[in-house]
């Protein structure tokens, strides 16, 4: 028999990936990176997001401290999906390279699932679970990427 914080760990893996499935997600409105104001009113709007989309998730708990958990993992990486987002359009207006800038994203949403580049020529990606792609299937993963899709989601 599971034992109570065993199965608000299989509780939080499942909610977990019924957040990820989600279209329904909250989404932020437009803003202007330029202006920190508005970008910190943004960041204060998406926690509130999280808060809200979240509460239907917590009586499927009985341990708080997992629903917590959860919770703050998530808002964490909204804020981070922001943050990321508006220093790629800062760096726009500042002229940063855009190829160096969206291969340093690129890198992380790949590295974010487990991948890895290996060899650029000829591509070849690697997953810490072992899995090993190369040649065309490699270039369809980062275009998948890219396009802003995740392994093992269409």
């Amino acid at each position: 028999m599971l034992t109570p914080d065993l199965l608000d760990f299989a509780t939080l893996l499942a909610v977990n990936e019924e957040i990820l499935l989600d279209s329904n997600r909250p989404t932020i409105k437009q803003l202007n990176p330029l202006d920190q104001v508005e970008v910190e009113l943004t960041l204060l709007e998406a926690d509130n997001l999280v808060e809200v989309y979240f509460e239907q998730y917590r009586s499927r708990f009985t341990n708080p401290e997992f629903f917590e958990v959860l919770r703050e993992v998530h808002r964490k990486k909204y804020r981070e999906h922001i943050l990321e987002l508006v220093e790629w359009a800062r760096s726009l207006v500042r002229g940063t390279d855009m190829e160096t800038e969206m291969k340093r994203v690129l890198d992380r949403r790949l590295a974010d699932d487990g991948w890895e580049v290996e060899n650029e020529s000829p591509l070849q990606l690697r997953n810490i679970n072992g899995t090993f792609i190369s040649g065309q299937a490699a270039a369809d993963l980062l275009n998948h990427y890219r396009n802003g899709g995740r392994y093992g989601k269409q």
